[in-house]
């Protein structure tokens, strides 16, 4: 028996193209706007929040040969979709060369930041030799991990409140731990600077992870509706914590910087709490992607290296970022981040 031919309907594949363009293209704005405005604020966008960015971008594998067989006016949707993941704000960024020329009577520093958690037994020292930063911090030092930082205090002051170590060229006032209502361990430590011509502070940070929560509300053994109370009521916990230490901000009398893992994407709203308000080194004057997590995790599929910006440094006026990198792929699960600040004198 031989099969009747039927031949392919190129207008309902137009059409269909047509309608499939368009409503990729406008949900895709929709689920970007979604992570940005409400992001954290649900707890049912996190699973979303830290995935791959590059997996919204699948369908573009399919929808654009479609569009090109069948309905190329579809391309002026599809295309600046595709140009969004690589160039839009959650893409790459290119800033040119190694930053401005120091202005006169500005002076620069240069700040390194860390999670030294989960790293692999991997060094640090081959970055933190090239890059000689005038501040180290690390988190997660604690356990097998607290005499990390030794290799590198040769020249350099030092201090350490629980998992957060500084070190540093100038002298170290203090040392402040950030106890916020409700956590149960510290967020964040403050290091006051005696830096010679402008003291300044440094909050070493620290935010809890999401992660056990979620694997608790798939793999708890509770009743469902009692994992889902719990992950609940830890989220909003969560979430707490980040808007109280951004209110205690207001009260620290110097210019101070934020530093560390906020365990927060660089695309959801937790971020815009602090990008609001501070500059995102990375954001202003880094090349390239800024991925620091995972570079290797032992929990996690890696898929093609980090796909998340979660290790920020943050600065406010006098401090200027002029130059932010990443340091090159290392089988660690957080990449280390080095940015330089310029301060500027107020006119």
């Amino acid at each position: 028996m031989v099969l009747p031919f039927r031949p392919v309907n190129a207008f309902r594949l137009s059409h269909a193209t047509r309608r499939l363009s368009l409503a990729y293209a406008v949900g895709l704005v929709l689920w970007l706007a979604a992570f940005r405005y409400w992001g954290e604020r649900s707890p049912w966008l996190i699973l979303p929040l830290f995935a791959p960015l590059w997996l919204w971008g699948l369908p573009l594998l399919g929808l654009i040969p479609a569009a090109i067989a069948w309905h190329r006016r579809s391309l002026a949707l599809l295309l600046p979709c595709l140009l969004f993941f690589l160039l839009g704000p959650y893409g790459w960024h290119w800033h040119g060369g190694a930053g401005r020329p120091e202005e006169e009577g500005a002076s620069r520093i240069t700040v390194m930041t860390y999670n030294t958690g989960e790293n692999n037994g991997t060094p640090l020292e081959p970055f933190f030799d090239r890059e000689k930063p005038d501040l180290l911090l690390l988190q997660d030092v604690r356990g097998r991990r607290y005499r990390f930082a030794d290799p590198f205090r040769k020249g350099y002051f030092h201090a350490a409140r629980g998992e957060f170590t500084i070190l540093s060229r100038w002298p170290i006032r203090s040392a402040t731990p950030i106890r916020l209502s409700g956590a149960t361990t510290l967020a964040a430590v403050r290091f006051e600077i005696d830096h010679p011509a402008h003291p300044f502070a440094v909050y070493n940070i620290h935010f809890p992870t999401p992660r056990p929560d979620v694997i608790e509300l798939f793999t708890g053994s509770q009743p469902v509706r009692q994992r889902l109370a719990r992950y609940q009521a830890a989220h909003a916990k969560r979430l707490a914590l980040y808007g109280l230490f951004v209110e205690q901000l207001a009260d620290d009398p110097l210019p101070h910087l934020l530093v560390g893992d906020f365990n927060a994407p660089s695309w959801g709203y937790l971020h815009s709490l602090f990008s609001r308000r501070f500059d995102d080194a990375f954001s202003r004057t880094g090349n390239g992607f800024g991925f620091t997590f995972p570079g290797w995790d032992p929990w996690l599929p890696t898929f093609f290296g980090p796909w998340l910006r979660l290790d920020f440094i943050f600065s406010a006026p006098p401090w200027h970022p002029v130059a932010c990198k990443v340091e090159p792929q290392r089988a660690t699960q957080h990449q280390a981040v080095v940015a330089t600040l310029e301060w500027r004198p107020e006119p």
